[in-house]
């Protein structure tokens, strides 16, 4: 599976988490049934704070709470994609994706 996740606020992963940390996300925050199913190996594309696509990760590991999902990765790729563009090229759904918009609240996607 891949995932698309928003990083817009340029939140540093690493100095909360450590080193190889690429993104985190509470249960209360909108993907977060997508995001329990990420498996070691899938793929994670940023969506940085100039709305681009900036990094493909592979999960390297996932810390789980009971409130919140820490991912672990290795950089594969630079895309350096406008997220739109991104999200039509894969045909990627979510509600909170609409008519090339990012709405209020978007943090995950899961695509095949």
């Amino acid at each position: 599976m891949n995932y698309l996740v928003n990083n817009k606020g340029n939140r540093d992963h690493a100095g909360f988490y450590g080193e190889g940390a690429i993104f985190d996300l509470e249960r209360h925050q909108h993907g977060y049934v997508d995001l329990e199913q990420a498996k070691i190996g899938d793929s994670v594309f940023v969506i940085n704070k100039k709305r681009m696509v900036e990094f493909e990760y592979e999960i390297t590991a996932i810390k789980k709470t009971t409130d919140c999902i820490v991912l672990f990765g290795n950089q594969l790729a630079n895309p350096n994609v406008f997220y739109p563009a991104f999200v039509e090229d894969k045909s990627i759904k979510s509600p909170k994706l609409q008519k090339q918009k990012m709405l209020r609240g978007f943090n995950v996607a899961a695509f095949t």
